[in-house]
Parts: structure tokens; sequence; C-alpha cells
């Protein structure tokens, strides 16, 4: 029994040095991209299907509420939606993608793709970089506020 969870661990944690390795170029891009607009009076618009809406709705919360107990301020603008509409709106459209990319990454401006087949390790990824990227934001908007 106890193989399932080392087996899992290990998975996990093998997809994010693959991560480590692919660089995050993009991530620090979509960071500053995403604290420059909110700083002009835009939202972050997050969408995602399936666990990965679940995680959206996650991330956009953070936002929304105190991420962490050490930075008061004000929420910051964040909803979740569907990538399609964002793009048919003309909106900037980041993604958290896995695998090759699938379809989705048709439908961003950028996007960071964790190399692994395992969705659940891909889900591990992204709410761990997610999480990365709204405390970025947080500190951008809180230093040019």
């Amino acid at each position: 029994m106890k193989e399932y969870f080392l087996n899992a661990l290990n998975r996990s944690i093998q997809t994010k040095k693959n991560c480590i390795k692919i660089g995050f170029d993009n991530l620090s891009n979509m960071g500053e991209e995403i604290s420059r607009s909110i700083l002009d009076g835009g939202k972050l618009l997050l969408c995602g299907n399936g666990g990965s809406a679940a995680d959206a709705q996650h991330l956009a919360a953070e936002l929304l509420v105190r991420l962490r107990s050490s930075h008061n301020r004000p929420p910051i603008a964040a909803i979740a939606l569907a990538m399609k509409a964002a793009k048919r709106r003309g909106m900037k459209v980041f993604a958290f993608l896995g695998k090759d990319g699938g379809k989705c990454k048709n439908f961003c401006d950028e996007a960071f793709i964790v190399p692994s087949d395992n969705t659940a390790s891909i889900q591990e990824v992204h709410i761990t970089i997610g999480h990365a990227l709204m405390e970025l934001i947080e500190d951008r908007v809180i230093e040019n506020s």
C-alpha cells in the first residue's frame, strides 16, 4: 500500500525537477504583464476545465483575499471564466498547460507547459507555480501602488 504514496510523491518531485530545467522566463513575463494590467485598472481572469477550473477559482480567490497574512492590502480583481471567450474579446491569454500543450496552446499568447503525461503531477505543478505567480503579482501591485 505504501508504494502508491511513494510513487505519487516521487512522480511529483520528478515533474517539478523537470520544470526547473525548462526555466521560468514565461512565468516572469506573465507576472509582469498581469501586474501592469492590474495597476492600470485591469482584472485577472483565470480559466480551466475539469480540475483546472477549480484551480482557477482557487487562484482567483488568493488575490481577492490576502494570499499571505503578512501582506495587508485591498482585494485584487480576479475572476475565473472560459479561455476561448477571453481570446475572442481580445484579451491577453496566458496558460498553464501539460503534456505538449494540446489545442489550448493555440488560444494563448504565452504558456508554461509542464512536461509530463501524468495529470495529477501536472496539476500539482500548476498550483505550486500558480501560488508563486500570485505572490509575484501581489508584491508588484503593493510595490507600485
